[in-house]
C-alpha cells in the first residue's frame, strides 16, 4: 500500500493533523539542520583561518629570531602550543626543507600530493584528518617562499557546536510536542462542525427533514449548512407536492370509480347473461383500479407517519397469529405452520416498538403472498433471535425467483415470471418494505438451505 492510497483512507481530521505535522517537521527540521550545518561550516572556516594566522605568525617570529639560542626557540614553542589544543605546525622553505616543527606529539602527515599542489601554485588547501582540522598553504615573506602545514583540534568550537546541536534538538522536540497538541486542537476545531453536520444529515429521512445546525461563523461550513437547509426546504416542498398530488388524485378517482361500480351492479341486475359477463369483467377491472388507488393512498400515508406513532409495544407472535388466522379464514385451504426457535428463551423478548395496524398490513401481505405463490398452500413462519436482533422468516415451496428478479423485487409495479395468472399490480412488497423501513427493520429474499423461498425480516431494535 503506497502513501497516496493510505492518505486517501484517512478522514479529514487525520488528514489535517498529518499535513500540519508534516509541514512543521519539514520546515522547522530543515531550518534547524541549515542552522546547524551553517554553524559547522562557519566553525571550520573560522578555526582554519585562526590556524592559518597562527602559522603565519609562527613563521614571522621564526624568521626574526632564527639566530636566537635554543631557549628562546623552546619558549616560543611552549607559547604557541598553549594557545591551541593538540596543535602541530610544520614550516618548510622553498626547497621543502623542514625549518620548524612545533612541540607536541600530534602526528601530522604531509603527503607529497599536497606539497606538489602547493609547489604547482595552489595557494591554500584545507581538509579534515581524524577529526583534526588541517591547513596547508604557501607563504611569501621578505621575498622568500615558504610552505606551512598546521593541524589542531578545535576543542572550544566543537564543544560550542555540540551545545548548539543539543539546544536545537531539545527545541525541536519541545516544538514537536507543542505542535502535536496544537494540531490536535486545530484539527478537532475544524472538523467538529463537519462531524456534527454529517451526524445530523445521517438522521434525515423522507419522514424527518429536520434542518441541520448552522454555525454562526461565516466560513465554508456555515455556507454549506445554509445551502443544505435550503435544499431541504426545496425537498420538503417537492415531497409535500408529491404527497398532496397522490392524495388528491387518489381521492378524486375513488369517487367516480365507486359510482361506476355501483352503476354496473345496478345494470347487472337487469341484464342478460352475456351482458352480465361483460359488466362483471368491467367491474373486476374497476375493483383492481380501486385497489391500486387504495394501496397508493396507504403508501402516501405511511410517508407521513411520525416517530411517536411507532412507539407502541407490540408482541410479534400474537400479531403473526392474528394475520395467519385472517388469511386462513379468507382462504381455508391455506395452512400456516408457526414455529418459535429455541434461541428465543422468553416470550417477552418478542416485543418490538411500532404501529400495530401497519405491521399487520405488512405481515398479512407477506403471508398472503406466500400462500398465493406456494404450490401446496403450505407455508412456515419462524421466529428466532440472532445477536440481539429479532428475525421473522416466512417460507414456502413455490417457484424460485431469478437473480435479476430478486434485485427488482421491491421496485414499484414489478411482477416476476411466477406471477402469471396471478392477480396483483406489483405494489404489495413496495408497501411492505416501506412499513418495515419505518420500523427500522429490513427485509430480504433468498433461497434457503432447504431450497425453499424465504423472506427474512430483521428487527434490529426489539424492546
Amino acid at each position: 500500500m503506497d502513501i497516496t492510497s493510505l492518505f486517501s483512507r484517512l478522514n479529514l481530521k487525520n488528514r489535517i493533523f498529518f499535513l500540519y505535522s508534516a509541514s512543521f517537521l519539514l520546515i522547522v527540521g530543515c531550518s534547524f539542520l541549515l542552522i546547524y550545518y551553517s554553524s559547522t561550516a562557519f566553525r571550520k572556516e573560522e578555526f582554519v583561518e585562526m590556524l592559518k594566522e597562527k602559522t603565519n605568525m609562527t613563521l614571522h617570529l621564526l624568521v626574526k629570531v632564527k639566530k636566537a639560542d635554543q631557549d628562546i626557540v623552546r619558549l616560543f614553542d611552549d607559547q604557541m602550543v598553549s594557545q591551541l589544543y593538540d596543535e602541530k605546525i610544520l614550516l618548510f622553505d622553498k626547497d621543502m626543507n623542514l625549518i620548524y616543527s612545533s612541540v607536541g606529539d600530534t602526528p601530522l602527515r604531509y603527503p607529497g600530493e599536497i606539497i606538489n599542489r602547493l609547489k604547482a601554485g595552489e595557494k591554500e588547501i584545507s581538509y579534515t584528518e581524524d577529526g583534526f582540522d588541517v591547513i596547508a598553504h604557501h607563504i611569501r615573506y621578505k621575498n622568500a617562499d615558504y610552505y606551512a602545514l598546521g593541524k589542531a583540534y578545535d576543542n572550544y568550537g566543537r564543544s560550542k557546536l555540540r551545545f548548539l546541536g543539543g539546544i536545537l534538538l531539545g527545541t525541536f522536540c519541545l516544538a514537536l510536542l507543542l505542535m502535536f497538541l496544537l494540531n490536535a486542537i486545530i484539527s478537532r476545531k475544524i472538523t467538529t462542525p463537519i462531524s456534527r453536520l454529517i451526524s445530523e444529515m445521517d438522521q434525515i429521512t423522507a419522514n424527518n427533514l429536520q434542518r441541520v445546525y448552522q454555525p454562526s461563523s461565516n466560513d465554508e461550513i456555515a455556507r454549506l449548512s445554509a445551502e443544505f437547509n435550503k435544499m431541504l426546504n426545496r425537498m420538503e416542498l417537492a415531497f409535500n407536492y408529491q404527497k398532496n398530488l397522490v392524495h388528491h388524485i387518489s381521492h378524486e378517482l375513488k369517487t367516480p370509480i365507486a359510482v361506476l361500480i355501483s352503476n354496473i351492479e345496478r345494470q347487472t341486475a337487469n341484464s342478460t347473461s352475456a351482458k352480465n359477463e361483460f359488466l362483471d369483467f368491467q367491474k373486476a377491472g374497476l375493483m383492481q383500479l380501486a385497489d391500486i388507488i387504495n394501496t397508493l393512498l396507504e403508501i402516501s400515508r405511511f410517508e407521513q407517519i411520525r416517530p411517536e406513532h411507532l412507539a407502541h409495544e407490540i408482541h410479534l407472535l400474537d400479531l403473526l397469529f392474528e394475520c395467519a388466522e385472517e388469511i386462513q379464514y379468507i382462504t381455508p385451504d391455506t395452512h400456516v405452520e408457526m414455529k418459535v426457535d429455541e434461541s428465543v428463551h422468553d416470550a417477552s423478548t418478542l416485543n418490538v416498538p411500532g404501529n400495530e395496524r401497519l405491521l399487520k398490513i405488512a405481515f398479512r401481505n407477506l403471508i398472503k403472498n406466500a400462500a398465493d405463490y406456494s404450490t401446496d398452500k403450505h407455508l412456515h413462519v419462524r421466529l428466532s433471535k440472532n445477536n440481539g436482533a429479532l428475525h421473522v422468516a416466512i417460507e414456502n415451496n413455490g417457484p424460485a425467483l431469478s437473480t435479476l428478479e430478486q434485485k427488482k423485487l421491491f421496485i414499484e409495479y414489478f411482477r416476476g415470471a411466477n406471477s402469471q395468472n396471478k392477480s396483483g399490480f406489483g405494489l404489495g412488497l413496495v408497501m411492505v418494505n416501506k412499513i418495515l423501513q419505518l420500523h427500522q427493520a429490513t427485509i430480504e429474499y433468498h433461497i434457503n438451505a432447504e431450497n425453499r423461498n424465504e423472506f427474512l425480516i430483521c428487527f434490529a431494535r426489539p424492546v
